[in-house]
């Protein structure tokens, strides 16, 4: 009896355990405490900043006809902006990053408009007028004759090479220098009998030209306020009388580039 004893003990043991966890369970489930989860409520991300819409151009409000007039866009605001220039004009035009110049080559009074937009869709339109006129005196620009005077003395063009040397170098762009070196002696090659007048509306038109073919990197130079103006200012400071002198202008011009 004793051994019966002895061999049932380890199976009454077993199964106390199991009916206490059984028990236990139960009881659990009979309390009605449910499980509660946590969830954290998302942060929304910050709003970003909007630039406010501001259009502003600045540039003269006068200039000779037929030199480089340039506007700028530098001290506006936005996220895009769109230049509104005369349709006679859209032909000699280019634009450097937000900043535009043209040729003009007809007296008169022409507006510009510049828009700005920034990302909350807020608009704001700038306008500015400039007189473009005659050199002194009154009438139209004096024609050479088919055949020029004898030049006596020949004016320096040294302020003129060292303002295109030190322009060329501080923009770095290699592209852009050949393309112009080859229209401005393509020009030289075809000077022929053509006037002084003619030989600067052409000299702009093919500059303008050169800029907007420009591809890549050379896009993000700003030729035309750091070389084209600058030259422009200078031919025009020298009050050039003939074609011939500016051919030679124009040579002197070709081997700073």
């Amino acid at each position: 009896m004793n051994s019966i004893r002895q061999a049932a003990l380890p199976c009454i043991v077993i199964l106390a355990s199991i009916m206490a966890i059984q028990a236990y369970n139960t009881a659990s489930h009979n309390t009605g405490i449910e499980s509660v989860t946590y969830s954290q409520t998302p942060v929304p991300d910050p709003i970003p900043s909007v630039v406010p819409a501001k259009a502003v151009i600045k540039g003269p409000i006068q200039v000779l006809a037929g030199t480089l007039l340039f506007l700028s866009a530098d001290d506006a605001t936005g996220d895009n902006f769109k230049w509104l220039i005369p349709e006679e004009l859209t032909q000699t035009s280019a634009i450097c990053s937000n900043n535009i110049f043209f040729a003009i080559p007809n007296p008169g009074e022409y507006s510009f408009g510049l828009v700005a937009v920034n990302k909350s869709a807020d608009i704001d339109v700038a306008y500015h007028k400039v007189k473009v006129i005659t050199h002194p005196g009154n009438g139209p620009p004096v024609v050479d004759p088919p055949k020029d005077p004898p030049i006596t003395p020949s004016p320096t063009f040294d302020k003129l090479i060292k303002i295109s040397k030190e322009g060329v170098a501080k923009l770095n762009d290699q592209p852009t220098a050949t393309a112009l070196k080859l229209a401005l002696n393509l020009l030289i090659q075809e000077a022929g009998n053509k006037s002084l007048q003619e030989l600067r509306t052409e000299t702009i038109r093919l500059t303008l030209a050169t800029f907007l073919n420009r591809k890549g990197d050379s896009l993000k130079k700003e030729w035309g306020q750091q070389w084209a103006e600058p030259i422009d200012a200078a031919i025009v400071e020298l009050d050039l009388k003939d074609s011939k002198t500016y051919v030679e202008l124009l040579k002197a011009l070709v081997k700073t580039l």
